[in-house]
């Protein structure tokens, strides 16, 4: 069982138990948190779109600690200018333990779409069978309708 997720602004695929560095969340008091953006998830042998988001699914997460990323240098070099720079930036993250995935009542909405598209399956069929009887028939010309005039 997986599922995408849409956290602080960047997409995850997660599973029971795994840990994901997000960017910091500042304002966030608990320790633990609830994800409501899910945007795919696989169970069995279901599988949950969402437009853009799938209703009633959520992930569990707890927040484990915040931290900061080792330091990336981004280091200009012009040549023959006696120019350059240095900047460094190290980025602030929290580190998030996923503890479940609940998929919710989509369970029925599935049962409930298949419902339907099996009913709109048979609809399909008998609209296909009376177009076919029609085609099967013989037309009547206008001579075969001048004839069964007359003999009435």
């Amino acid at each position: 069982m997986y599922a995408v997720i849409e956290m602080q602004g960047s997409q995850f695929r997660v599973e029971k138990n795994d840990t994901i560095v997000v960017n910091r969340m500042s304002d966030v008091k608990d320790k633990k948190v609830k994800v409501d953006k899910v945007l795919f998830g696989k169970k069995g042998s279901s599988y949950y779109v969402g437009s853009p988001y799938v209703k009633g699914a959520y992930v569990e997460c707890n927040i484990l600690r915040d931290i900061r990323l080792k330091k990336v240098i981004a280091f200009k070099y012009r040549d023959r200018k006696s120019s350059q720079s240095k900047k460094g930036h190290r980025q602030d993250v929290t580190e998030v333990k996923i503890k479940d995935i609940h998929f919710g009542d989509t369970e029925k909405n599935t049962e409930n779409k298949e419902k339907k598209e099996t009913k709109i399956a048979k609809e399909i069929k008998t609209a296909k069978k009376a177009k076919a009887e029609k085609e099967t028939k013989p037309a009547k010309t206008a001579i075969t309708k001048a004839k069964e005039a007359k003999a009435k």
